[in-house]
């Protein structure tokens, strides 16, 4: 993904504004990893935790993962890995949903895109209902957005 140099100044401004605006409260539990400090390490901006993972941007604007306890494996991820697209689409729809100017980072669905057949377009899995969590703690194939690109096999979430 080709940025802006604007857009990525303007992600270098999240990421500084993530590091630096953050007050301890004293009732609050000690992380057992301080992604502020990870994240002025590795001037990345964490989005997504999953499953001993984070996922965030860099500067250039790219996809970034890496495990939690292993800050060197760092990998970008890019349009090639085909089986993280989804999760691409979910970093850059939070990033430009928590920073207001991150907002051309917004995913846009196109006239021949299909609306998620799990969520019915709405980005929320059902079942967040159906067990009476008001937050959305179990994620949709569409990763929130409501939507899924034309192009994007769907067999990969329908296979057992």
């Amino acid at each position: 993904m080709k940025i802006s140099k604007k857009l990525s100044e303007n992600i270098q401004f999240a990421i500084n504004e993530y590091v630096s605006d953050f007050e301890t409260d004293s009732n609050e539990v000690t992380p057992i990893y301080d992604l502020r400090k990870i994240s002025k390490e590795l001037n990345v901006l964490p989005l997504v935790g999953d499953f001993g993972h984070i996922w965030g941007l860099n500067i250039s604007g790219e996809t970034v993962c890496f495990p939690i306890e292993n800050l060197e494996e760092i990998e970008i991820i890019d349009e090639t890995k085909l089986r993280f697209q989804g999760m691409r689409r979910r970093v850059y729809f939070l990033a430009a949903r928590e920073y207001s100017n991150l907002i051309d980072l917004m995913p846009r669905q196109s006239n021949e895109d299909n609306d998620c057949s799990e969520c019915k377009g709405t980005g929320r899995n059902p079942i967040n209902d159906e067990i009476g969590f008001e937050q959305n703690r179990i994620g949709c194939k569409c990763f929130g957005l409501g939507w899924l690109p034309k192009q994007e096999d769907e067999t990969i979430w329908n296979s057992k």
